[in-house]
């Protein structure tokens, strides 16, 4: 039956024209659309500036093809492949992946092809070898490794292509594009970080199952207390859940990396302090510390402690791998968690997909009192500290700029994330919706639909509008508009919120203009951003390693330890950061805070 509706798709993919969704050349939004017939180049291969599909977005036939970069113009459209090495392990894109129907239709546009190649095993040893053969792709998007590539001279300087082809680049970014200029003047990667940002649905939340929240009669859930006594009740009221044992609170700690997520991070968050990673900037000084210093989280650790100790906290917690706990969330079994929204979304959509919609969760704002304001909705400057590089090994770097560009275009952008109008999505109730047929196709299988339609490749990492991002007609950029997220609610999500009196999730949450006035902005950025570029060889690099070390393993001791013996174990590993010198790491953090902060422009 599935592969019946695939064909159908297909073949009323030739019918259409793409609607000119966002943006015209000269910035100005249309809604006129493209009537294309298909043409070829006299051999019966498709002509440049239609795809497969039938779309050509110039709304022109041959081989004219799209006015680049807003007039600047490309002349050259013969088939190229650029390679790009992602940093991220991530498997949803693949090098057969680009023969999704967006991805075609970028092909057809613009000659290019796109090979992605991912960060597999030891990224930091496959970086080395990289640099030491000056092996690099066409492209390099890097995080925590962008200094060095940049020491290595890996990347050209974008600044002149840009200045030549890059109208769209410079619009994209707007008032953030000059932050992109080092002190020479020199561009060598375009960010990818929070470009315009929007207060969407909270990000990183404390998360309570829809049934839970029901059969308790929707209580207020604001402080840790109140977060566990509805684990606590729930549990107690049903010791199993689908015939295996219920389980009150999970954490995922493997994979190097994600015990900041539901570990480390939420400690942060429930004492008040917005996601600088391992690090508080005083947001009045600029003094930057190890977070982990202050007493508040001794005690947010303690209440965890406490709730190990009591049983409401998984056992597995420390030790499960990331596959098995989302197993656990997808069984519906789980009833709260502490991690980001995207952290868990596969596991939450076989929840729902699976026909349990009232094992999904509710987020809310919990802090460790209810003087403390959950800072998940402070606004940062975006001051660009990793993204994607034009490498020295890349053989055109015009065509290589032109491409970005052309994906900087805000009809792009429309078309790369919500792919064809009238196949994945229509005007409907005076908002751009998905089709019922592609919000169907997306429930029941979302990983084979992002490869088969292409939608979403071509914005992580590469340069996007963000959240915030929206056409002159007021239609997001992006799928992620308020209207869409509601309209996306099962009807168990809408029950709760209608019970707790609100729209949205978000409407829980203290918003900017919540906030006290030193803590509604950090023109800084996030000093996460800073502190992956730091050069692990250099000393605050090593420091950081060293701390992050410690901290993992302390902070999973401190919460199984018994609870008479917490505080000595926290007492050790407060010692133990000192013995590696850890204000001076935030002597070092609060020197380049400052100059981040110094680079804002308003």
């Amino acid at each position: 039956m599935k592969k019946k509706t695939t064909l159908l798709l297909v073949a009323g993919l030739l019918s259409f024209g793409l609607l000119n969704a966002c943006g015209s050349d000269n910035g100005e939004v249309t809604t006129d659309s493209g009537n294309v017939a298909q043409t070829t180049d006299g051999g019966g291969n498709v002509a440049h500036g239609t795809s497969a599909w039938g779309y050509n977005l110039s709304g022109v036939n041959g081989p004219t093809g799209l006015a680049f970069g807003g007039g600047t113009g490309q002349t050259d459209f013969s088939p190229i492949t650029f390679t790009i090495y992602e940093e991220d392990i991530r498997s949803i894109i693949t090098e057969e992946n680009f023969q999704g129907q967006v991805s075609r239709q970028v092909t057809a546009d613009t000659g290019v092809t796109i090979q992605t190649n991912f960060g597999v095993g030891d990224v930091s040893q496959q970086i080395t070898l990289m640099i030491a053969d000056q092996s690099f792709p066409d492209f390099v998007f890097s995080r925590s490794n962008v200094q060095r590539f940049l020491e290595a001279g890996a990347f050209i300087d974008m600044a002149p292509l840009i200045e030549q082809y890059g109208p769209n680049i410079r619009a994209l970014y707007g008032d953030s594009f000059d932050a992109h200029f080092d002190e020479q003047g020199r561009i060598f990667f375009l960010g990818q970080n929070f470009v315009r940002r929007a207060p969407l649905d909270p990000e990183n939340a404390f998360r309570l199952q829809l049934s839970a929240l029901e059969a308790l009669g929707y209580p207020e859930v604001r402080t840790l207390e109140q977060f566990s006594d509805v684990i606590r009740q729930y549990k107690a009221l049903n010791p199993t859940i689908n015939g295996q044992p219920t389980i009150g609170l999970t954490l995922t700690t493997g994979d190097g990396w994600r015990w900041f997520i539901t570990l480390g991070n939420p400690a942060g968050a429930a004492t008040g302090i917005a996601n600088d990673g391992q690090y508080f900037v005083d947001p009045y000084t600029l003094e930057t510390t190890w977070r982990f210093l202050l007493p508040e989280h001794r005690e947010y650790f303690r209440w965890l402690n406490g709730l190990f100790d009591e049983g409401l906290l998984d056992p597995d917690a420390f030790t499960q791998t990331h596959d098995e706990y989302l197993s656990k969330i997808s069984s519906g079994r789980v009833i709260g968690l502490i991690d980001a929204d995207w952290h868990i979304d596969s596991a939450v959509d076989i929840l729902i997909g699976s026909g349990h919609p009232y094992r999904a969760y509710g987020a809310f704002p919990v802090t460790i009192s209810r003087d403390i304001l959950h800072p998940g909705y402070r606004r940062e400057a975006f001051l660009p500290s990793n993204g994607v590089g034009i490498t020295i090994n890349n053989q055109d770097p015009v065509r290589a700029i032109q491409f970005l560009d052309y994906l900087a275009r805000r009809e792009i952008q429309v078309m790369s994330n919500w792919g064809f109008e009238g196949i994945h999505w229509e005007i409907r109730d005076g908002q751009r919706r998905l089709t019922a047929q592609e919000q169907q196709r997306l429930d029941e299988d979302p990983h084979n639909h992002t490869v088969y339609t292409g939608r979403g490749m071509l914005s992580y990492p590469w340069p996007n509008y963000g959240t915030g991002g929206v056409c002159a007609d007021g239609f997001h950029i992006l799928p992620f508009g308020e209207d869409l997220i509601i309209a996306n609610y099962p009807e168990a999500a809408r029950q709760a919120l209608d019970a707790y009196g609100v729209a949205m999730w978000r409407d829980l949450f203290p918003m900017e203009a919540d906030l006290p006035a030193a803590q509604r902005f950090s023109p800084w950025g996030a000093a996460w951003h800073i502190a992956d570029t730091v050069d692990p060889a250099s000393e605050l690099g090593q420091i950081q390693i060293r701390a992050n070390d410690l901290t993992a393993e302390f902070l999973m001791r401190s919460v199984m330890a018994p609870p008479q013996e917490f505080d000595a174990i926290w007492d050790e590993y407060i010692r133990q950061l000192h013995n590696i010198n850890i204000d001076r790491a935030g002597e070092l953090m609060t020197e380049l805070v400052r100059q981040r902060a110094a680079w804002y422009r308003p």
